[in-house]
């Protein structure tokens, strides 16, 4: 009788601590709740634009996350020691917009219910705004904002990516494949402004390039007649601009004997008034490669026929090119029938004229094994390669190498 009171008594003991217990885990939640809390999540569908405010109770510095509370999706984040932190988040809109977000920091997280937003929300939040669903594949960067300001005639584009690995990032026109800036950056987030720029050379939509990713968003208030003429002949604004050169003497192509001295000169100028360096190269016909404007008594002491070239850098190692052939000693005669050859550059058979095939091989016609003694002597043969390139131009818009799932190379 005494054992089963005492077990009564202990069971009325136990059943009052479970209850301490739920009383103080209720307690504690209702603290966090009171810790942090979302005051604001309002969509402004007229601006396009999300707004949060975030109250919590201390004002120590840590970083605040933003998510999409259905998607999971992080929206941003934010470092700040107020008690009282506003997020706003621009150039979003349909169903990129969250129905709810989730704030989190320092183990602490609640959400709520985004005011107004539309009824197609967080249907595709993975998708920045603006962009395709290709683009979507890759998360490793968006494009999180692409602007023209008319007032101010500046573009801005910024670029947020996961890691933090310096590499060249490359903002090109997507319509007219125009290069607007490249820039080297370690940062994960790369902010490109490019001034003075209106019109037909503002785009309508960008594409990014880097590390062999490639993302599009169309640009937010644009001209009615964006990209309609960004392959302009003028400076490209904001950006360093290619000299200009020429070779001005010979004039075209010449003949000369073998062991005859030729004098070359040149002209060159530089739309931003760089400084400019010079390199001219004969091709083997010479043993020399002068470093200035007008080189004279150039000796070609070597029969065939070469291009020489002229290359004009300036401080920012923009560069431009000029050409001419010169002839040494009298041509071969009785050569063999010419065999036949593709259609012309420049003619309607050889297609737009906008690429160039690069052959190449990786093993010449005899080599030497030196792992082994004697060497082993490999058979007679040879490895043909080609690369397609797409042309450009000097300066940004350089030209382009083509991966092989684009084309078909035929020998």
């Amino acid at each position: 009788m005494v054992q089963v009171e005492c077990f009564k008594h202990a069971q009325i003991k136990l059943s009052s601590l479970i209850l301490l217990v739920g009383l103080f885990s209720s307690f504690s939640s209702f603290a966090e709740d009171a810790a942090l809390e979302i005051e604001k999540a309002t969509y402004k569908a007229e601006d396009e634009e999300l707004i949060i405010v975030v109250k919590r109770e201390n004002k120590n510095s840590t970083t605040i996350r933003l998510f999409d509370n259905v998607t999971n999706k992080m929206l941003t984040e934010k470092h700040s020691s107020d008690d009282e932190i506003k997020i706003k988040i621009e150039d979003i809109s349909g169903g990129h917009v969250p129905c709810s977000v989730r704030v989190e920091l320092d183990g602490l997280s609640t959400s709520r219910n985004v005011n107004k937003a539309p009824s197609n929300c967080s249907q595709y939040s993975s998708v920045p705004a603006g962009t395709t669903e290709d683009d979507a594949v890759n998360t490793d960067f968006e494009i999180e904002k692409a602007t023209y300001k008319d007032d101010d005639e500046k573009l801005i584009i910024k670029v947020k990516r996961i890691t933090e690995n310096s590499t060249t990032i490359t903002v090109i026109d997507k319509i007219t494949n125009q290069v607007l800036a490249e820039k080297q950056s370690s940062d994960t987030d790369t902010e490109f402004k490019i001034k003075d720029i209106s019109g037909e050379q503002v785009p309508c939509s960008v594409r990014v390039e880097l590390d062999g990713i490639s993302k599009t968003r169309n640009v937010k208030n644009t001209p009615p007649d964006c990209s309609q003429n960004a392959n302009t002949s003028g400076p490209t604004p904001g950006e360093n601009n290619p000299p200009v050169c020429s070779i001005t003497s010979p004039v075209g192509n010449v003949v000369v004997n073998l062991g005859g001295m030729l004098d070359f000169s040149a002209s060159a100028t530089d739309p931003d008034g760089d400084a400019l360096s010079f390199l001219w190269d004969f091709a083997g016909a010479s043993d020399i490669r002068p470093t200035i404007a007008s080189p004279t008594n150039i000796v070609f002491d070597q029969v065939g026929t070469f291009l020489v070239t002229l290359t004009v850098t300036d401080t920012n190692s923009a560069r431009c090119n000029d050409t001419i052939t010169v002839q040494v000693g009298d041509a071969p005669s009785n050569l063999p029938a010419k065999v036949s050859e593709e259609a012309a550059p420049g003619t309607s058979a050889a297609g737009n004229n906008q690429h160039v095939v690069l052959p190449y091989n990786d093993l010449g016609m005899h080599c030497g094994d030196l792992s082994s003694y004697p060497w082993s002597i490999l058979p007679p043969f040879n490895t043909l390669h080609g690369q397609l390139i797409e042309k450009g131009s000097i300066g940004v818009n350089k030209p382009v190498l083509l991966s092989n799932i684009l084309f078909q190379l035929q020998y």
